[in-house]
């Protein structure tokens, strides 16, 4: 078998720790003095905040001047005329627009330049050629082509020798059986899915009349996005299909430019984050401050090379585990796995809950496994947990009894009292989601 090289960039990958700090910084400074002469956002922004790029000459303090931005700052200022908010610092007709997922709201707009796009490609292949895409590997990847990803990662597979097979579309039904009959024919060592289409691929195996760990028994690692994976998910993916498959989870976000895909080794935690190309910082949901040296925290992000539309102290509004110790595999740049959507943050009875904890005790049981269940913010403050949920009726015998199984299960693991509703639960139905669930409805908002 051919032997490759082990890092796609080794001397940035492997870059010792001191020396990537000192070129961080370096674009740090250079990036606030760019936004602040070519962007109308952030010279107004610095301007209310008092502060000038002759102001940043360290680390401590871009962290104590420079003001964090949400994407509502931003929205606050978009227009037909500006649909940018002025972030960009470069004239709309030199840029390939792209649009966030829309997750927390109005989508965000974004543009790239040709220096952007390129960066964008090397962050991509640095991190899938560290989870094991190689020359003459073949991949089937499926993300809806509204999105931004997938054509990046397209350029990222040729420059790395990648075969690939893209199945254009939503992440629907009909793909689904497309791509399940690619996986037949093509053979693929590796697929590339969204988490709710990975599991309507399974169905459509099946019908096709295929055992699915028969049909996916040729997968080496099958990489899952939009849907945080519980221990669980991975282990039963395992099971019903992709017996022989390393399961991992990859996400990010357009304005941050974090594309992790976790691990390059099973003992490792997280994806790598590339520190030569971004600056992340973790702040507590909470108290808005900044916290150093933390492990797990609300993440805030800085393109430090990004020209077209840069994001500087952007909250991506993710809560992450961010993992600084040296890596096994030598590279030097921290990992970091997304965990929630920040903003997905509840409290009851003094706990923070997140949806994450609730999938992991639904999915304990076969009769709500695979259920859609939105937790209901009906109050500031609340003393029990509200769960609005699907079951599967054909598992279920007794869905009261079930609902105690599952109250008795939520007491023991997050220690609070629950009230679960059985009820048709409104998002859209498996084979018509194509990116993530919101799992909260904030009851709240209505009241006022």
């Amino acid at each position: 078998m051919e032997s490759y090289k082990q890092y796609w960039n080794p001397n940035i990958e492997t870059m010792p720790k001191e020396e990537l700090k000192q070129l961080q910084l370096k674009r740090l400074i250079s990036q606030v003095d760019y936004v602040y002469k070519n962007s109308q956002f952030y010279r107004k922004l610095y301007s209310q905040a008092g502060v000038t790029p002759e102001d940043i000459k360290s680390l401590e303090d871009y962290q104590k001047r420079i003001p964090i931005i949400q994407k509502d700052d931003i929205r606050k200022d978009v227009s037909p005329e500006n649909p940018f908010g002025g972030v960009n610092c470069v004239p709309s007709k030199k840029l390939m627009i792209w649009v966030s997922t829309g997750t927390s709201g109005v989508p965000t707009f974004g543009g790239r330049t040709r220096e952007d796009l390129i960066l964008m490609i090397e962050n991509l292949s640095r991190s899938f050629w560290a989870v094991g895409f190689r020359p003459g590997t073949k991949v089937i990847q499926q993300f809806g082509n509204w999105h931004w990803s997938p054509s990046n990662l397209v350029v990222a597979c040729n420059r790395m020798g990648v075969k690939q097979m893209m199945v254009i579309g939503a992440s629907i039904g009909p793909f689904a059986q497309r791509a399940a009959v690619l996986t037949k024919y093509f053979k693929p060592d590796f697929l590339v899915l969204p988490a709710t289409f990975t599991q309507l691929m399974i169905q459509e195996a099946i019908k096709m009349g295929e055992e699915p760990t028969e049909l996916f028994s040729g997968i080496k690692k099958i990489l899952i996005s939009a849907e945080v994976l519980t221990p669980l998910t991975r282990k039963r993916l395992k099971e019903k299909a992709f017996c022989n498959a390393e399961v991992h989870f990859y996400a990010g976000g357009g304005e941050s430019q974090v594309w992790p895909v976790d691990s390059c080794y099973p003992e490792c935690d997280g994806g790598h984050l590339w520190e030569d190309l971004v600056l992340s910082e973790l702040i507590d949901p909470e108290t808005r401050e900044l916290i150093l040296g933390a492990e797990r925290g609300e993440q805030v992000t800085t393109n430090i090379a990004t020209k077209g539309t840069p994001y500087l102290r952007f909250d991506m509004e993710d809560l992450v585990d961010m993992y600084y110790d040296s890596c096994v595999c030598g590279r030097t740049h921290p990992r970091v796995t997304i965990i929630e959507r920040a903003d997905w943050q509840i409290k009851v009875a003094g706990k923070t809950i997140v949806p994450f904890d609730v999938r992991t005790i639904f999915e304990e049981f076969p009769e709500t496994e695979e259920a859609i269940f939105k937790i209901q913010k009906y109050s500031q403050k609340m003393d029990k947990l509200k769960i609005v949920a699907e079951y599967d009726r054909k598992k279920t015998k007794d869905r009261k009894e079930l609902r105690e199984r599952l109250r008795q299960r939520i007491k023991e693991k997050l220690g609070l009292e629950s009230e679960i509703e059985w009820g048709q639960v409104v998002v859209p139905s498996m084979d018509q989601v194509t990116h993530k669930i919101v799992r909260i409805e904030d009851l709240t908002k209505e009241k006022k």
